[in-house]
């Protein structure tokens, strides 16, 4: 009987200590230092949205970010994306903690490592843009008749949790340009064939969100989005829709440790200045600013700031470059810029 007890404190213990340990990984660090480096030399590198110096440069830190982006004057912005691979040292986890600091690790992403840690780009001087007011563009995915999203098998909720998305951090005001630059590869068309649409990612686990319209009639096996790289990815399954209140909200397959826009925490003002990331017309991640003209209530925006069809389901962002709503709709006969975006903070179930 003594030694039974004595068992079953022996396993006790180990469990407790496998919880606390929680891994070797996770202890030992598993710090990657990524060579950063640029022709010309000199440009500001952002791992994600951290920045790190200029070019050359190296970074070392355990987090994983989707993206690099150098940045120099005169020279076009460029955003490298990274991948990833397994981390074949977590295998010893076994060793040290069993399955319990494995399991840890997978869940916290502590088994994954970047694929290569030397990353380069050579930038290309800006350019002027050439195409006019007149210059012909393709509305053959505009204005097409709306449908009934078909009905899921299984009822889907109007809301997410706000402790699933990454909060914000920043309390730097950010220049227009680096606005741009920080939260363009996080931003992506969405295309069914039938119309076009914009989104972007609130998540770097492939949470995108856009307007309830721009799904109307369409299959989800349809659905295609286009990164700013060219990049195509098919959209795995809606985690919550509100047709009402117009917006959904999406994962999309594949892709992971993708860039993303945090939710902004902070109240907006009528007057503030605001900005605008979408698709407008198929003009991929046009980038336009204005101010917030009005609060309309029940979550509605009015907006200075220049939208077209293909904006829906884009971006609007303070100046901290932080998401604050979804570009909805706006008055197709006015001159005034008589527009609308949807309070981002409608997604979140109310605490």
């Amino acid at each position: 009987m003594i030694r039974i007890k004595l068992l079953y404190l022996l396993v006790l213990v180990s469990l407790i200590s496998m919880t606390f340990c929680t891994s070797c990984v996770t202890i030992l660090g598993g710090k990657q230092t990524l060579q950063l480096s640029s022709s010309p030399s000199g440009a500001k590198a952002y791992v994600g949205t951290k920045y790190v110096g200029t070019t050359p440069c190296s970074y070392t830190s355990k987090e994983l970010a989707g993206s690099i982006t150098f940045e120099l004057s005169g020279y076009n912005t460029k955003t490298i994306y990274t991948k990833t691979k397994f981390n074949a040292h977590s295998l010893w986890n076994f060793l040290f903690t069993g399955v319990i600091g494995f399991i840890v690790d997978i869940a916290s992403g502590e088994c994954d490592k970047y694929s290569q840690t030397s990353y380069y780009a050579k930038l290309e001087k800006c350019s002027v843009n050439t195409q006019t007011a007149s210059t012909p563009v393709s509305t053959s995915e505009i204005n097409k008749p709306k449908q009934e999203i078909p009905k899921p098998k299984m009822s889907i909720s109007k809301t997410i949790s706000r402790s699933s998305i990454p909060k914000s951090s920043n309390n730097t005001l950010l220049s227009s340009e680096r606005i741009f630059s920080k939260c363009n590869p996080a931003v992506f068309k969405i295309d069914n064939n039938i119309q076009q649409g914009s989104g972007f990612f609130i998540s770097n686990k492939g949470i995108g969100i856009s307007n309830y319209h721009v799904f109307d009639g369409s299959r989800l096996e349809d659905m295609c989005i286009t990164l700013s790289n060219g990049s195509k990815y098919k959209i795995e399954k809606i985690l919550a829709a509100d047709k009402d209140k117009d917006y959904i909200v999406f994962k999309v397959s594949d892709i992971r440790n993708c860039a993303y826009i945090p939710v902004s925490s902070r109240k907006w003002q009528v007057g503030q200045n605001v900005y605008a990331i979408g698709s407008p017309y198929s003009l991929d991640n046009t980038f336009s600013s204005g101010n917030i003209s009005g609060n309309r209530g029940n979550g509605i925006i009015q907006i200075s700031v220049p939208i077209d069809h293909g904006s829906s389901g884009g971006v609007l962002l303070n100046k901290y470059g932080e998401a604050i709503g979804i570009t909805t709709a706006g008055f197709d006969r006015s001159s005034a810029n008589l527009n609308f975006a949807i309070d981002i903070n409608v997604i979140f179930k109310k605490q």
